[in-house]
């Protein structure tokens, strides 16, 4: 008896994972590479006005070149060949510099930091290239539409007197997104798969709405930035999927 509960048992772990259940979670990690031209240009405008009024050159904050994303899928097989995919992804990334005189030494402090935040809910249709679930690897085009919002922060002080700052800005918008990719699963078990794709993403946020404080008004004030803010790019993810039994 031990021995058939064991034969079975063995049998059901390699069977495919879509004759245990139909909802699938898939946690992931990957890259984005959305590469914000207009933000990058105002970073870089804004560190050399501060080198001019300075009189020092003030190092580089870097830029914004997109950078890694973490989330989770919920994917749901409506049928042999679709699927249907909520995915919920995070994103986020932090220039900043800080320096004081070198040529006179103590007489001033600089500090220049800049936070934008991703979140994205999308709604994703999956089509399998002729989809089998005994086949090791499978192969699907993807297609979704969702929500998206940004979160830019920023920080400059100086306690030079002919540049004397301390402002704090926090700004967000939130904007409808599309989504185009490929990708591929490869089967390890009956419960357990590893997946991955590419594609691309459209992003534009534009200019944000929020509040900032300065040396002058220490209290929010609403303002608007100047910088328009578009993570349109390519991006990659992937990870491991697996099947929940109980939920079919």
């Amino acid at each position: 008896m031990k021995m058939r509960i064991s034969s079975l048992l063995a049998t059901l772990s390699l069977m495919p994972f879509v004759l245990w259940g139909q909802v699938i979670i898939q946690p992931y990690a990957g890259h984005l590479f959305g590469e914000m031209e207009n933000a990058n240009s105002v970073v870089k405008a804004s560190i050399n006005q501060a080198s001019e009024l300075l009189g020092e050159e003030i190092q580089s904050p870097g830029k914004f070149d997109g950078g890694q994303m973490y989330g989770l899928q919920l994917t749901y097989n409506t049928h042999s060949d679709l699927f249907i995919n909520i995915n919920v992804g995070y994103h986020s990334q932090k220039l900043g510099t800080s320096q004081v005189s070198v040529l006179e030494p103590g007489s001033w402090e600089y500090r220049f930091e800049r936070k934008v935040e991703l979140y994205d809910v999308t709604l994703n249709l999956q089509h399998f290239l002729n989809y089998s679930s005994w086949r090791r690897l499978n192969y699907y085009l993807g297609l979704g539409a969702g929500w998206m919002m940004l979160q830019a922060d920023s920080y400059t002080y100086s306690t030079a007197s002919m540049l004397p700052l301390d402002s704090r800005g926090s700004f967000n918008r939130s904007i409808f997104s599309g989504n185009l990719a490929a990708g591929m699963r490869f089967r390890l078990a009956g419960l357990l798969f590893l997946w991955g794709e590419g594609g691309l993403q459209y992003g534009n946020f534009g200019k944000l709405e929020g509040t900032v404080t300065t040396l002058e008004e220490p209290r929010p004030v609403p303002d608007q930035t100047e910088t328009e803010f578009d993570l349109t790019g390519f991006f990659v993810r992937g990870g491991i999927g697996f099947v929940l039994p109980f939920l079919r």
